[in-house]
């Protein structure tokens, strides 16, 4: 509609009820479409995730983590939306406390140099490091002790399903699609603000019992991202 598809939303609206099926991505993104255009052709289905081939690429490639020390990793572009520029101060004070945590970010965009400055200014050079796009971002996130989310808004997130099927336990800002996945903390952290988030990192690599649990939450969520469910529900709507 914002783009000008459509003359106005009563337009849009019968559009969308001339299909017979709407997919939606996520439970959110369904609602949103039943409430906004009042449709009832919706069904939510989650992305498929081909796990076999997830886990056979979790097993090439190098060694990225430092031994002996916690290590954290988050996957998404760089800009303002996936928290970054606050993901960093966290782990840069946490260093400053004196626990040994490393934080791994894959990906690349328009935040690049604003979040290298913010890794000088912090002074945190050799525990924080930016490694870019990657063919293969599976290998480093099968070596990692947790997986962060730290998005000021997200939606569905694929790469949340991918962390927890590989067993990586999960720790996530509060948004729909994190929220959404992780069951509203059943399978991993939910944290309300940054001072959470930061609480729950220490913890995680401080508490062997609370590390144990969010592992326990993960190991729970493995099997439920299967594509040959997801193909059979695809090809029983077609």
């Amino acid at each position: 509609l914002n783009e000008g598809i459509y003359k106005d939303k009563a337009e849009e609206t019968e559009a969308y009820r001339n299909f017979n099926h709407i997919i939606a991505v996520s439970k959110n993104v369904e609602q949103i479409m039943r409430n906004e255009y009042s449709l009832e052709n919706v069904k939510t289905i989650y992305n498929p995730i081909d796990t076999n081939k997830i886990i056979k690429l979790s097993e090439e490639g190098i060694k990225h983590t430092q031994l002996n020390e916690f290590n954290v990793v988050s996957i998404g572009r760089l800009v303002n939306a996936k928290g970054y520029d606050l993901l960093i101060p966290i782990i840069a004070r946490l260093r400053h406390e004196g626990t040994d945590v490393n934080l791994y970010i894959l990906g690349d965009g328009a935040e690049k140099s604003n979040l290298e400055r913010i890794i000088q200014k912090h002074g945190c050079e050799k525990s924080v490091h930016l490694l870019g796009f990657l063919d293969n971002p599976y290998s480093i996130l099968s070596e990692m002790d947790i997986f962060v989310c730290s998005s000021r808004s997200e939606g569905y997130s694929l790469v949340i399903a991918e962390a927890l099927t590989l067993g990586i336990p999960v720790i996530s800002t509060y948004c729909s699609g994190p929220n959404e996945l992780l069951a509203n903390g059943e399978f991993g952290e939910l944290c309300n603000d940054y001072e959470e988030l930061y609480s729950a990192i220490k913890r995680a690599a401080t508490e062997r019992d609370y590390y144990s649990e969010l592992k326990n939450k993960a190991a729970k969520r493995k099997g439920f991202f299967n594509i040959e469910e997801t193909i059979e529900e695809i090809e029983r709507i077609l």
